[in-house]
């Protein structure tokens, strides 16, 4: 149970009726039919939001001008439906709200609970976008209890029957309540030195990722490494690069069942013990790094990684401005669609749509680029279409032409300042 089922309810249908080879390659087919679906539908919510067809061609123009939007087609991860799914749900919500008047579309409201259910079981921390929902319709039918419990109780329906089906399965599989995920069950996940290197990367700046070759997670779990640490993370003295040679070594021989339990249980406390005295030292010495610096060189990594992922060879003319416009584009949507996200909290008053989805994507970036400091951009993927919104609905909030003229250029200037730099770089 330390996945949840998402990937299953597409794959194994079919699989039952096809071969393994066959399976995964209609995945991938349905990932890039329903991504290009997806697309079209982000393009409705943007004229739907500004009520202006010319912001819905500009988003979809867009949209179909990047590879990035399209980056997690071709591959067997949760990323690409979850991001699709989770387009379809705002869509849908909208759609079954008539702004005009107090009826509501009980088909698509439960259309759009399925779409964020299914999201969710792709991608648990999506889950974060029931509580936006949840708030917005309290703000809307505060004065009316009875139609808030109703739509509520509507779009919570599907989830409420996929998770406690789930929870109950799990239940019985490991007599634990588990409604979405459990974390890693592989025995090196347990252990406690395991969550102690991940602190140790995370304060040096490094990778966490104990698949990430680069990582020192991966470097200590796994046994057939053979490099030095210090070929992975810098400024160690030699005094340290011998103690956590040593740690690894005793971290191995801790999961080795041919010795006893109590002996285990020891080796597993010293090497637990001997990486916090390492940890604990270098946070005395880089204090003010550690709880500011690093944070904020997080946050801006994982805004920019995105981008990095598509400077590819550049041999020829075409490839550099090819590469280049690749980068203007994605200064756009993760600088300027930042920096928007936070402008449009003054404009919930106006359209307080925006509760749906702004208040989400901006804690998740600060979650996972601030807080969790997360070396990798797949979770910003699921919900970073979100962000490219945010810059028109700024747009269209601007009475005057001029205002909207002079943000287009300013915005447009710093993202080809940024890309550019960021190319030469």
């Amino acid at each position: 149970a330390f996945r949840s089922p998402g990937f299953a309810f597409i794959y194994y249908p079919l699989r039952i009726i096809f071969s393994q080879h066959i399976s995964l390659c209609l995945f991938l087919i349905l990932q890039v039919i329903v991504s290009g679906i997806a697309k079209f539908y982000l393009a409705k919510i943007g004229g739907i939001l500004t009520k202006s067809k010319c912001i819905e061609y500009a988003i979809f123009l867009i949209l179909n001008l990047t590879p990035y939007f399209v980056g997690y087609n071709n591959l067997l991860l949760t990323e690409s439906f979850a991001f699709s799914f989770l387009i379809f749900f705002l869509y849908f919500f909208i759609k079954s709200l008539d702004q005009s008047s107090e009826k509501f579309n009980y088909k698509q409201l439960l259309i759009s609970g399925l779409c964020l259910s299914f999201a969710v079981m792709l991608r648990p921390f999506l889950a974060i976008f029931f509580v936006s929902t949840g708030i917005y319709l309290i703000v809307r039918y505060h004065n009316d209890f009875k139609r808030l419990v109703s739509i509520g109780f509507i779009f919570c329906l599907p989830f409420g029957i996929i998770d406690g089906s789930w929870i109950i399965r799990n239940f019985i599989k490991t007599e634990s309540f588990i409604p979405l995920a459990s974390t890693m069950e592989f025995q090196d996940h347990k252990h406690l030195a395991f969550f102690e290197m991940l602190s140790f990367a995370k304060q040096r700046g490094v990778s966490d990722r104990w698949f990430d070759n680069k990582s020192p997670v991966y470097w200590l779990i796994t046994l057939n490494d053979v490099r030095g640490i210090d070929d992975l993370v810098n400024d160690l003295t030699l005094s340290e690069t011998e103690q956590l040679g040593y740690i690894k070594e005793r971290f191995h021989e801790s999961l080795n069942h041919d010795i006893s339990y109590k002996e285990r249980e020891k080796l597993e406390t010293l090497c637990l013990m001997e990486l916090s005295n390492i940890n604990k030292a270098f946070f005395v010495k880089n204090k003010f790094s550690i709880e500011y610096e690093q944070h904020f060189q997080s946050l801006i990594y994982i805004l920019s990684e995105p981008n990095k992922r598509f400077f590819h060879s550049m041999l020829y003319p075409i490839n550099v401005v090819l590469v280049f416009f690749q980068s203007v584009i994605m200064k756009w949507v993760f600088v300027i669609g930042v920096i928007s996200s936070l402008l449009t909290f003054f404009l919930i008053k106006r359209n307080n749509l925006i509760i749906l989805f702004v208040p989400p994507i901006v804690f998740l970036v600060l979650f996972f680029g601030w807080v969790h400091q997360s070396n990798e951009f797949r979770e910003l993927y699921t919900y970073s279409s979100f962000l490219l919104l945010c810059p028109f609905l700024v747009i269209s909030s601007l009475k005057k032409w001029k205002h909207k003229i002079l943000f287009i250029v300013l915005t447009s200037g710093v993202s080809l300042y940024l890309g550019f730099y960021q190319m030469i770089e």
